[in-house]
């Protein structure tokens, strides 16, 4: 894959083998409610770079999906040398019933007082009966394949949903993104705006810099023949 592979290197190491590489097993667990809705406060945040806007998904409730705790597969090497305490892996599903999107956080602190900090995100669209990854937001925690795999780990979790009314101002501090954090987004598009999630609530994080296309001949790891990186972040 030549400046492609090298590319995604600045993410994580290639070398984990396909989609269906062996990662470090987890007993599935529930989110406490506070951090749950501490959760959703912070990814619909109208203050927040990243967050969506409650309306876009859902009228009443908030239809979600997570995985928890989320372990580090071996190419998560930056998680692994600096990983929060708590890892969970969130799908907010859009009410167009096609769209949904994906925030990995971390989260630490006293549980009266977590902070948040998103390490991911994902844009999904539905493809027939399946969820795809439509691009991503890589803060040099997960790879594309890892980003893959816990979207289908969480299809085939219990749907939870969340009255709106209930998602109120937490005393969570939220970091969506950390400040000063510096994003590589993989993207099949080319797009050069700036990386928001669907019907995001603010301006996103700001594109930087554009690298690409690159012919892609691993469609194993990510399934298009050319794809683009962006850099987002501080300038």
């Amino acid at each position: 894959m030549g400046g492609l592979r090298l590319l995604l290197s600045i993410a994580g190491p290639t070398s984990g083998g396909s989609q269906g590489a062996a990662v470090a097993k987890s007993i599935p667990a529930k989110l406490s409610r506070n951090d749950l809705l501490g959760l959703l406060d912070c990814a619909t945040r109208s203050d927040q770079l990243l967050s969506v806007v409650p309306e876009f998904y859902g009228t009443d409730g908030l239809h979600v999906r997570y995985v928890y705790p989320v372990m580090p597969g071996r190419e998560a090497n930056m998680l692994n040398m600096t990983g929060p305490s708590n890892w969970v892996t969130l799908v907010l599903y859009h009410r167009d019933a096609r769209s949904a999107a994906l925030f990995e956080v971390g989260f630490d602190g006293p549980p009266s007082r977590r902070t948040f900090t998103l390490l991911d995100g994902a844009n999904l669209g539905k493809d027939g009966e399946h969820w795809v990854v439509k691009n991503i937001l890589n803060g040099g925690v997960s790879t594309w394949p890892e980003i893959v795999r816990h979207a289908d780990q969480i299809s085939a979790t219990p749907l939870v949903t969340i009255p709106r009314d209930n998602v109120t101002r937490s005393k969570a501090s939220c970091e969506f993104p950390k400040r000063g954090l510096e994003f590589m987004g993989v993207s099949p598009m080319g797009d050069k705006s700036n990386w928001k999630f669907k019907d995001g609530a603010s301006e996103g994080i700001r594109f930087k810099q554009q690298f690409g296309p690159f012919k892609n001949t691993d469609l194993k790891r990510i399934p298009y023949a050319r794809v683009y990186m962006n850099s987002y972040g501080p300038s």
